[in-house]
């Protein structure tokens, strides 16, 4: 006889007001958890995690300001699913709904249906849903928070060692995590006296702490946690001592952004606006503190006091980005679900059930259109940094080229954008793929793709001498359009159909003698035997490891002569490692020693027309930089090839 799946008996053990809760943060948290591009930060925070699959560890630092923990999370959920938006957000999305069920254990000590709103608010809060569905740290602090709320009413009400280990870990793992955790712990110390403060005034619902069970063994036990766990996880698992220094040395790096803004400078009433265009319930409960002024129950007072503490202490610090809301927005959900249960206790039942039900529907809707339609919408003022869906344009080609053969990981790329992020992380399978910023640009412009920022086009396009397939795309907002090129050779069975949109126009013959030629030995000082030598157009080459011309150790010798117009009046050298110049055998520049590109200038006023120039760098390990500039008082440029001449008998 088969037994029956769900017996009658069991589903009425079954809480159905925590089940259907429970359900609703579910879908909103895990219901299409990969819709959105990557955001820029995942994208950082993926590259973070690519680093401890490297080297074993995550190196930490300190100007970044986040703490290591998060990324060992996100480094064990992408070991389990992959290198994807999945994997990579379903520890927020885990970490939120175990908040949600937390709230409701709170009716241990607070009235249950008071937590049954507050947990119900939560669940469909847009600013806890939007940015719980993203790889971000504040989720967890959030839960943090909960921990440390949870062990404080606990202790007082029953004083065993487990409300001690939530307060502990609460702390520990707020620390490990995000260095703003002081102003969270601050507040809750804050919110304390000031509660036994205003209880002398108006003292609200008697209740005398418990007696304490816990010893002062199970608190050195919290404390060598607490400090193995930051020594562990801040060190890189005992792999970078220097990193306990960033503990201290990140609060410089902090005050400095957070006094400064740098650049997510907001007004003091940022929150407020926030507020009052998403989070009504929130909203209302921040109205309703007002009513904790006077006798009322211990905790929500308590609870309302650090509300509106940590609402404060975030609107003062000019550094605002908007997923901090969800450290803002819980302790009002705690008010809204007293005072709403207050009323429903009331003559005003019917009135308050029906307004309770429109803001939760109105709630629902606006959480349900910003998380499945407008998530990636610039108009919204939660999508922040926010990579648009354009950028599918740019990355499916490249991703299902090496789908169809795991070869074409191997493929070559160059991205010239000012800010490159998502796309190392989305591309970080790709081996050969070249990033390079503003000021760098690669030796080689053809490659099997490339991505150029709207103001690098022409500098590219003057360069390249193969077919490219080409699409334009914006990968965010406030940024400008990006242009991909994808080798007509490479990408044409992908579009069979299609003939490639760039065509380089026929390159001018060479002539004898033009450019410089350049001699690569096989060490860093220019000494025995070249490895081979070759022309190049001009001096400004951009070597990584991978397309180097020689394995470091190397060095090159760059000579020839150069004609020096009338209105130049510095000769300019860029190295990495390092290198000189020489000038009719005079040397002008010297740059020694192991640094990355940097840059070193020489007065050459009065020296024109035809000049013998020898110029050397040498790259002792990693990518390598060579660049000759001149400059005048229009500015730095490379010098170009009609300017440069050899001796061709050199590459004989």
């Amino acid at each position: 006889m088969i037994k029956p799946l769900f017996k009658a008996e069991n589903l009425k053990k079954i809480d159905w007001q925590v089940f259907w809760i429970l359900l609703l943060a579910v879908f909103f948290r895990f219901f299409l958890i990969d819709l959105r591009p990557p955001h820029h930060d995942e994208g950082v925070f993926g590259f973070f995690v690519d680093q401890i699959t490297a080297n074993g560890f995550y190196r930490y630092d300190p100007t970044n300001y986040h703490g290591p923990f998060h990324y060992y999370v996100l480094f064990l959920f992408e070991s389990l699913f992959g290198k994807n938006n999945f994997g990579q957000r379903l520890p927020d999305a885990i970490i939120g709904l175990i908040t949600v069920y937390w709230i409701i254990k709170f009716s241990r000590f607070i009235d249950r249906r008071t937590c049954l709103i507050a947990a119900l608010a939560m669940a469909v809060s847009p600013g806890i849903v939007y940015y719980g569905n993203y790889a971000f740290q504040e989720s967890f602090l959030v839960f943090y928070c909960i921990l440390i709320l949870w062990g404080i009413i606990g202790l007082w009400h029953e004083g065993t060692k487990k409300y001690l280990w939530s307060l502990g870990l609460g702390i520990i793992f707020m620390i490990l995590t995000k260095e703003t955790y002081f102003i969270n712990v601050g507040c809750f110390i804050i919110a304390w006296f000031v509660l036994k403060y205003w209880e002398k005034i108006y003292p609200s619902e008697q209740t005398s702490p418990a007696i304490q069970s816990w010893t002062e063994k199970d608190l050195i036990y919290i404390v060598a946690c607490g400090v193995g766990l930051i020594i562990f996880f801040y060190s890189g698992t005992f792999h970078n001592m220097s990193g306990l220094h960033g503990l201290i040395e990140t609060y410089q790096a902090y005050f400095k952004s957070g006094v400064k803004g740098s650049g997510h400078d907001k007004p003091f009433q940022y929150w407020v606006i926030l507020f009052t265009r998403y989070e009504y319930i929130a909203s209302l409960g921040v109205i309703s503190c007002l009513k904790y002024l006077k006798p009322s129950n211990k905790w929500i007072r308590y609870i309302s006091i650090y509300g509106v503490g940590v609402f404060l202490a975030y609107s003062i610090i000019p550094y605002k980005t908007p997923w901090c809301i969800v450290n803002l927005l819980w302790p009002f959900f705690f008010v809204f679900g007293d005072i709403s249960n207050q009323f429903l206790k009331s003559k005003w039942k019917l009135e308050t059930k029906i307004v309770i039900s429109i803001l939760l529907l109105i709630t629902a809707f606006i959480t349900s259109r910003l998380r499945f339609f407008n998530h990636s919408n610039p108009k919204e003022s939660y999508v922040y940094v926010q990579t648009l869906e354009e950028i599918k344009k740019i990355t499916d080609p490249v991703l299902k080229i090496a789908q169809k053969n795991s070869a074409n990981y191997e493929i070559t790329g160059n991205v010239l954008r000012s800010d490159e992020w998502p796309l190392p992380w989305i591309w970080g399978e790709f081996t050969m793929v070249g990033y390079y910023g503003s000021k760098s640009s690669p030796s080689m412009y053809d490659t099997d793709f490339l991505v150029v920022e709207t103001g690098r086009i022409n500098e590219v396009e003057s360069n390249l001498q193969n077919k490219y397939f080409t699409n334009t795309a914006s990968i965010r907002n406030a940024q400008d359009p990006s242009k991909l090129y994808l080798s007509y050779e490479k990408f044409k069975d992908l579009y069979p159909n299609r003939s490639p949109e760039f065509v380089p126009k026929p390159p001018k013959p060479k002539i004898p003698g033009q450019g410089i030629a350049v001699l690569i030995y096989p060490n860093t000082h220019w000494h025995g035997n070249p490895s081979f030598k070759k022309r190049f157009d001009n001096i400004n080459l951009n070597f990584t490891e991978q397309n180097a011309p020689s394995k470091p150790p190397f060095s090159l010798e760059f000579v020839g002569e150069i004609n020096i117009p009338r209105n130049i009046t510095t000769l300019i050298l860029a190295s990495d490692d390092g290198g000189f110049i020489e000038l009719d055998g005079k040397r002008i520049i010297e740059d020694f020693g192991s640094h990355g590109e940097q840059y070193k200038s020489a007065t050459i006023t009065g020296l024109y027309g035809w000049r013998k120039i020898k110029v050397a760098t040498y790259n002792i390990w990693g990518s390598s930089v060579s660049r000759l500039l001149w400059g005048s008082k229009d500015g730095n440029n490379i010098v170009p090839e009609e300017a440069l001449k050899f001796d061709e008998r050199l590459l004989k």
